[in-house]
């Protein structure tokens, strides 16, 4: 994981991507594993290792001027952040051991699966139907996004390398088609590529 945190922050560096000034301090693991614990949630190894590595993005930066993309979903938040968002949310049954782990300026999200006794531990979901993580509904349906966090990460990198993101400023020119490939071809067990 830690190859692949690297080469990613070398392509955002290439591009001089702006995330790379707004990012949070890393966590130590024992503080990562302590508030894990806390709440039951799984000990996901890429997880765990994506925010000892870099703190990623506060949510205060989300909703102002500062704001900037990562990837067509938004921006990964900061792990106190999310830790917040998953308290305020953690009794929706669809919510169950999710983390809210990316999202974006109007409030749309992706979370990870910590629940380590189910089928989709450390995959990450989106809500395709346009619910907003404080406007869900008991109709709320969660689906596959990406394997997990690993190939979210490879995924992101790949579309930055192959031309998919190209930056415009603090925002991201897509290319939805391009995109589609390399998620899908990452991603292979993620229903919303298909």
């Amino acid at each position: 994981m830690d190859t692949i945190l690297l080469g990613l922050k070398e392509t955002l560096s290439a591009i001089k991507h702006p995330i790379l000034c707004e990012l949070e301090k890393p966590l130590k693991r024992s503080k990562i594993e302590q508030i894990l614990d806390f709440d039951k949630l799984g000990k996901n190894d890429e997880y765990i290792a994506l925010y000892e590595n870099t703190g990623w993005v506060h949510g205060s930066k989300l909703m102002n001027e500062n704001y900037v993309e990562f990837s067509s979903f938004g921006c990964l938040l900061d792990f106190s952040d999310a830790t917040s968002l998953y308290y305020l949310k953690k009794k929706e049954k669809y919510l169950f051991k999710k983390m809210p782990f990316i999202t974006n300026k109007d409030g749309a999200f992706v979370v990870v699966d910590l629940d380590e006794k189910g089928e989709s531990y450390g995959k990450l979901f989106a809500c395709p139907m346009g619910d907003f993580l404080f406007e869900t509904s008991d109709n709320s349906v969660l689906i596959t996004i990406y394997d997990s966090v690993k190939t979210f990460i490879q995924t992101v990198d790949e579309c930055y390398k192959q031309g998919a993101y190209k930056l415009n400023g603090r925002l991201l020119d897509i290319d939805s088609e391009k995109e589609r490939n390399i998620s899908r071809e990452l991603n292979p067990k993620s229903v919303y590529w298909k």
